[in-house]
């Protein structure tokens, strides 16, 4: 026996514990009684659920582990704001300089052949 697909969106809404309306609940909890299929369904999705979070949590972090990573990660951070600048960030500066000038110079080219002027 399969489920009432006319059922699904309050089933969804049941096994995710959205149901809120105290009418749709008497009602679908009626159902439920009647109907063996969307009892089975609901039974299916409830442990599917079950199974997906217990999947999808990650292990517990011990407290010693974790004080341990939030020093590194800080002592990082600070660290690197005193750093001074090597070759790769005087690299990177020009960065910006560079697609400003070339666009100026893209805009003039355009300035000078078409007779176009930003605006």
């Amino acid at each position: 026996m399969q489920a009432c697909r006319h059922q699904n969106e309050i089933l969804m809404l049941d096994v995710l514990g959205e149901l809120n309306d105290p009418q749709m609940l008497r009602n679908w909890e009626e159902h439920l009684k009647a109907c063996e299929g969307c009892r089975r369904e609901r039974s299916r999705t409830l442990g599917l659920l079950g199974k997906v979070k217990q999947a999808g949590m990650p292990p517990e972090l011990p407290a010693r582990q974790a004080d341990a990573m939030a020093q590194a990660i800080g002592w990082r951070l600070r660290n690197e704001r005193l750093a001074p600048v090597g070759e790769t960030g005087r690299r990177f500066r020009l960065v910006p300089v560079l697609a400003t000038a070339c666009a100026r110079s893209a805009c003039r080219i355009a300035e000078t052949k078409w007779g176009c002027r930003p605006t």
